[in-house]
């Protein structure tokens, strides 16, 4: 698994999401197509293993928060003040909770869990 080291903390990609509206189907996708199997299933989700990532596959249901990116942080709070130095605004949850939201330049969510 990739990593980036920073001087106060390290992160990592835990897993990537995919939306879509036909759940079934794009699961057989990755597991018959890519060869990936299943390591959680719930009726709105499937995660698989990705190779030391997962890949989530999300029914749409039309959300307003859809984080493709998924990281796991072992400090929230030395991200959080690298954020806030850099003006990134956090958009949903914070330090003192066990994840955080940012927004990318683009507009993308991206999630940040402990």
């Amino acid at each position: 698994m990739s990593h980036v080291h920073t001087k106060n903390f390290t992160v990592r990609l835990r897993y990537a999401t995919v939306k879509t509206k036909h759940l079934e189907e794009s699961v057989a996708f990755y597991e018959q197509a890519l060869q990936m199997s299943r390591t959680k299933t719930d009726a709105d989700f499937v995660q698989l293993d990705a190779g030391g990532a997962e890949i989530c596959v999300d029914r749409d249901d039309g959300g307003e928060l859809n984080p493709r990116l998924i990281f796991v942080v072992d400090d929230l709070h030395a991200l959080c003040r690298a954020l806030e130095a850099r003006g990134i605004e956090v958009i949903a949850g914070g330090p003192d909770k066990e994840w955080l939201m940012v927004r990318d330049p683009d507009g993308n969510e991206i999630a940040f869990e402990r």
